[in-house]
């Protein structure tokens, strides 16, 4: 009697293991387990807000590039450019904006991942590498305000300069160091925010 029961019982616990083997697929990658520490979504939401910067950017400079490109009908009759130059500099946007669009995100992992090696070869990083990259994702996450008020100054630069023909260096220089000072604001908090994650550990 008492082996039965022990036989029974087995027999339920080979039956829950079978059962929880063929609800849980071996074979599935790591990403589709919920407990596996994932940033997706921060991920995601960066790659979102670089794309929506570039989009922003890309309106003043199509702007800049056809007035660039036909500066007779745009701006000062000074230079003519060839059809061979306005094809050059078309495709050069182009592979640009491609770039930007569909790497642009994974180039700034890859320059993030060279920082904290570098980092990590003078002293070792109390932080993992997952963390900056969060303190990247959030930092990109700001970049659609920044990237509108840096179209703003673009726009007047373009205005400046093709419309209103004043000097080169009289408008480049002040809308230049504005210009710095708004990339500022996005990667010295990026920096800043790296460091604090250092001290904190």
């Amino acid at each position: 009697m008492f082996t039965f029961a022990e036989n029974h019982t087995s027999l339920d616990h080979n039956q829950t293991s079978v059962a929880r083997t063929m609800t849980t697929n071996p074979y599935q990658p790591p990403r589709s387990n919920p407990k596996a520490p994932i940033h997706s979504a921060s991920r995601i939401a960066a790659f979102r807000s670089l794309r929506i910067s570039l989009c922003i950017l890309l309106v003043p400079g199509i702007c800049n590039f056809i007035c660039f490109q036909f500066p007779g009908s745009f701006g000062p009759t000074g230079f003519q450019m060839t059809k061979f130059d306005r094809t050059v500099n078309l495709v050069t946007l182009c592979l640009t904006v491609v770039s930007i669009w569909f790497w642009g995100l994974i180039l700034l992992e890859r320059i993030a991942t060279l920082i904290y090696w570098v980092v990590g070869r003078k002293r070792v990083c109390r932080s993992t590498l997952q963390q900056w990259k969060q303190q990247l994702y959030q930092a990109l996450q700001r970049g659609p305000n920044l990237a509108f008020l840096g179209a703003i100054l673009w726009v007047i630069w373009i205005v400046a300069i093709y419309s209103l023909q004043l000097d080169f260096f009289s408008v480049s220089l002040p809308i230049g160091i504005a210009a710095h000072i708004l990339a500022a604001c996005l990667y010295l908090p990026l920096f800043y925010s790296w460091y604090r994650l250092e001290r904190e550990r």
